[in-house]
């Protein structure tokens, strides 16, 4: 462990905002499982939309502005915050910081990690050069590779540490809803969604009472919402990604859809899985590699809105498919992505960070 030789390490986990995506949901996890080992943890962010969240988990959070369209954290603010905190080491939770954010993150000269969740376009920026150095980690070896093949990142520099997922002891109380409720969940396009409202188009005939819950706050934009007017849907659709909590939508879902194109597992969907939440994704690769379809799961081709149509009746008319793929899905995740492996492998990369300084 890491107290062992350094002390009480203080880990200062740095994030542009918190909300249901990938980054965001790494750093609920690994901040309030080293907490739980004893160590000083906060997480610092341009604003704070998982609120209840962070509260429930009893996580230190300093948010720099609350404002919806709010920027990520200042540099300045961020530096203030990190003198006034001391952290022993600062983690970027997600490789897509803007510059100015990572170089602020490196400009106290505390050792620093940065997690990349997905597959790299272009080399991360404000993470390469320079005092201190940045260790990397990646969840999956096709990310580790992307990021010393196109991020430039030395192979030195990279760890794979797989996610890992705290076992859900159940859901919490079921709302009393009066239709299903579908979470959909990730980061999507603008034509994911378009595949979506087709679908919500073809179910609100003879479900009206449906309801998706966007949880992403990038879905909260005019296009997306135009699409709605337009299919009228706007009884049917919630704009949930500002809610304050993600785990309270899971906790109420019938459903979860992934609504990505599925180049990489996203941590939405994984915990969705892991709250026994019947998981609907795209066939793309990493979902293939994630969900067996009809045996922990279902995947539907985003360009079919009627075969997602299809698979949504299914598993809401079908109540023992529904059951018997939700729990499977659990299993996955319990199997897949063990919480403890991936606290330990973590503490042992910044054990070695800490003890060569």
């Amino acid at each position: 462990m890491i107290g062992q030789d350094t002390g009480a390490a203080r880990i200062a986990f740095v994030e542009t905002r918190l909300s249901p995506r990938d980054g965001s949901l790494y750093a609920l996890r690994l901040a309030s499982g080293l907490a739980a080992r004893k160590y000083k943890t906060a997480i610092f962010c341009g604003a704070n939309f998982l609120e209840i969240d962070t509260r429930a988990l009893g996580l230190e959070v300093f948010a720099a502005d609350q404002r919806v369209d709010g920027p990520p954290p200042d540099p300045l603010w961020l530096r203030e915050k990190l003198d006034q905190w001391r952290p022993n080491l600062v983690h970027l939770c997600a490789t897509d910081a803007p510059a100015r954010l990572a170089r602020a993150a490196r400009s106290r000269g505390k050792p620093v990690v940065a997690t990349a969740h997905e597959m790299l376009r272009a080399a991360p920026r404000g993470l390469h050069g320079g005092r201190p150095l940045v260790s990397f980690i990646a969840p999956t070896q096709q990310i580790r590779q992307n990021l010393v093949n196109v991020g430039r990142a030395s192979k030195d520099s990279v760890c794979c540490i797989p996610y890992g997922i705290p076992e859900v002891e159940g859901r919490g109380p079921a709302a009393e809803l009066r239709a299903p409720l579908i979470a959909v969940v990730g980061e999507a396009l603008e034509r994911d969604y378009e595949a979506i409202f087709e679908a919500a188009a073809i179910l609100t005939k003879t479900r009206p009472g449906i309801q998706f819950a966007l949880t992403s706050l990038s879905a909260d934009r005019p296009a997306v919402r135009k699409m709605v007017r337009v299919r009228d849907l706007a009884g049917s659709v919630i704009f949930a990604g500002f809610a304050g909590s993600f785990f309270r939508v899971l906790d109420v879902a019938d459903v979860c859809v992934a609504a990505e194109r599925g180049q990489t597992a996203g941590l939405p969907l994984i915990e969705a899985m892991a709250r026994a939440v019947t998981p609907v994704a795209s066939n793309g690769p990493a979902h293939t590699d994630l969900i067996a379809h009809d045996v922990n799961g279902m995947l539907y081709d985003p360009s079919a809105p009627k075969e997602l149509a299809g698979v949504l009746e299914r598993v809401l008319t079908e109540n023992t498919t529904a059951r018997r793929l939700a729990e499977a899905a659990r299993e996955t995740v319990r199997g897949l992505f063990p919480f403890n492996d991936f606290l330990d492998e973590t503490e042992k990369l910044y054990g070695a960070l800490l003890n060569a300084r």
